[in-house]
């Protein structure tokens, strides 16, 4: 109860609670924070089906978008009106890609927080190589290993039609491998 988790305290509770009920079963910290991960991931499924059936209706009308920027490129209201037509027409919501995304966040940053802030994992054991869930990995592999499947996992979804947005999209593994490194 001393522990502040921040202002997501009320997701990260129930979390922290969960953890302690699969370690009473498992009694290994890293196989709880999987099976949670699991969990979350089960529970937000029909959120990202949601997302990922967005992103791909908007994918579809990529070129007509792009027909319509080269048409009005020089009336910036005309060609917004436009798009919003074409959305109607197709019956498409623009934030019905991301809105499932940012409901997730709280989860996240309280999931985040429960793992930082628990006193329970600290110097507790994985397997192998990884002694101790509070320090970072001594090997980076598991830092690799998640930019490696963030690479697989982008193959696998729907590119972005903006060669810009494509490169950024390609730089965010590297980005976050980097950022991982020094994480526990």
């Amino acid at each position: 109860k001393l522990v502040d988790f921040g202002y997501f305290s009320i997701v990260a509770q129930p979390l922290l609670w969960l953890l302690n009920i699969t370690h009473g079963v498992t009694g290994n910290f890293g196989i709880d924070i999987i099976i949670l991960s699991i969990l979350i991931k089960i529970i937000f499924l029909p959120l990202t089906q949601i997302s990922f059936k967005s992103m791909k209706e908007m994918q579809k009308v990529q070129p007509e978008m792009n027909r319509l920027r080269e048409t009005y490129k020089n009336d910036k209201t005309r060609l917004q009106q436009e798009i919003m037509l074409l959305y109607k027409r197709r019956r498409i919501n623009p934030l019905s890609g991301c809105l499932p995304m940012v409901i997730q966040i709280p989860v996240f940053i309280a999931l985040y927080n429960v793992l930082q802030n628990t006193f329970e994992m600290r110097h507790a054991p994985f397997f192998l190589w990884i002694q101790d869930l509070s320090a970072k990995d001594p090997i980076y592999f598991t830092p690799l290993l998640m930019g490696a499947t963030m690479v697989i996992q982008q193959k696998m979804t729907p590119t972005a039609a903006d060669p810009r947005q494509a490169k950024m999209f390609m730089l965010m593994p590297v980005m976050f491998t980097f950022l991982f490194l020094s994480f526990p």
